[in-house]
């Protein structure tokens, strides 16, 4: 027996393809610090338009209950945009707004109470006058204090209303004075998100493009030397082999990087313009989608219906309600046949040769699995 396991000179020990997979993820790890680096000093990236905005020209001003971002901080594509400064020019008015409409609420919740507390007492007002015309001696209710509390809370829900109306002016008042400031800020933030959203594929064309031109030449040395030392059956082949996984790694992620990023888009665009000049295109685009949504709807649906309405799965809802398995009929468990549509209900177990309900897994006498024979099969 061998005391030392032979190495062969093409491969290399157990420690040798550990240290060369850490190798290879060191390869991966360095070569995306390096991706970073150059989107960092040899790109300038675009970035989105302020998020402080999007709450304001997203909101209904009528509705619009809170700002989602506190601290605002613009970009070089604010500043273009013009954006900045029509912010700064509504903000005030819109924090104003936002405190009227949680007034409006408040109030509006405070009135809708009052309007039920007011309903209630008309009833019971109206109970009370019929009381007082028929002079009832047992009376259910105060006719006066009624009248009180009534007149109280009609008064209330009157200054309530007043002061909601107010509010609303004063609301309405607000929107108008900011109003084309607004349209304004709302048309250059379409137009600034239009421009990010065109510079955001040329941006990541660019960074695809200098990653693809940092990675291939390195791909491609490596891939000769890994060919060359292949053809010699050189020890170090498998050296290069986990160098080359590592760079391979990378330019696949380039090449996603680029095909997620670019083409997409390149190609939703192309089948747009592809659908707008010709007719046919876009109603065979119709006719596909249609098609796809019908049948993923009825594979589920038969699905579903498959499982709920199999031959078993209706025998044991029917057969629980004491019916016929078949026809649905009323039938006695003891029953050998239905004797509406003459379906078999027992059968004999092949295990005990005692009378079972045939559309039932087990033998309700010997507890064994039910098993039909051909015979039994051919009669229904």
């Amino acid at each position: 027996m061998q005391k030392h396991k032979i190495i062969s000179e093409k491969k290399t020990t157990f420690l040798g393809y550990i240290l060369l997979f850490f190798m290879s993820i060191f390869i991966i790890t360095v070569g995306n610090i390096i991706f970073n680096d150059i989107e960092k000093e040899l790109l300038e990236k675009i970035e989105y338009p302020s998020y402080c905005v999007s709450d304001i020209v997203d909101s209904d001003i009528k509705k619009i209950e809170n700002l989602n971002n506190k601290n605002c901080e613009f970009t070089k594509l604010d500043r273009d945009f013009n954006l900045e400064k029509l912010y700064y020019k509504v903000i005030l008015s819109v924090k104003n707004i936002i405190i009227l409409n949680k007034n409006i609420k408040t109030y509006s919740k405070k009135i809708n109470k009052l309007e039920n507390k007011i309903n209630n007492l008309l009833v019971k007002y109206n109970i009370s006058i019929k009381e007082e015309i028929f002079k009832l001696d047992s009376k259910n209710f105060d006719y006066k204090k009624l009248k009180s509390d009534f007149k109280f809370y009609e008064d209330k829900r009157l200054n309530l209303e007043s002061n909601l109306k107010q509010f609303e002016n004063n609301r309405d008042n607000l929107i108008l004075k900011i109003d084309n400031n607004l349209k304004l800020l709302k048309n250059n933030y379409k137009n600034a998100k239009k421009f990010y959203k065109e510079e955001i594929y040329i941006y990541n064309f660019k960074l695809g493009l200098l990653e693809l031109i940092f990675i291939l030449p390195i791909f491609l040395i490596i891939l000769k030397l890994y060919f060359k030392l292949k053809a010699k059956d050189s020890k170090n082949t498998i050296i290069f082999t986990f160098i080359l996984s590592g760079i391979s790694f990378l330019l696949l992620e380039v090449l996603f990087k680029i095909i997620s990023n670019i083409l997409p888009a390149n190609i939703i665009e192309f089948l747009i313009k592809l659908a707008s000049e010709f007719v046919i295109f876009r109603y065979l685009i119709y006719y596909f989608l249609l098609a796809l949504i019908i049948t993923i709807f009825v594979g589920i649906v038969y699905y579903i219906q498959k499982s709920i309405f199999s031959k078993n799965a209706v025998a044991y809802r029917r057969l629980k309600e004491s019916l016929c398995p078949d026809c649905g009929f009323k039938i006695n468990h003891n029953d050998k046949f239905c004797a509406n549509c003459g379906y078999e209900v027992k059968i004999e177990c092949t295990k005990c040769n005692n009378k079972t309900l045939k559309d039932m897994s087990f033998c309700s006498n010997c507890k064994e699995k039910i098993e039909i024979s051909h015979l039994d099969r051919e009669k229904n």
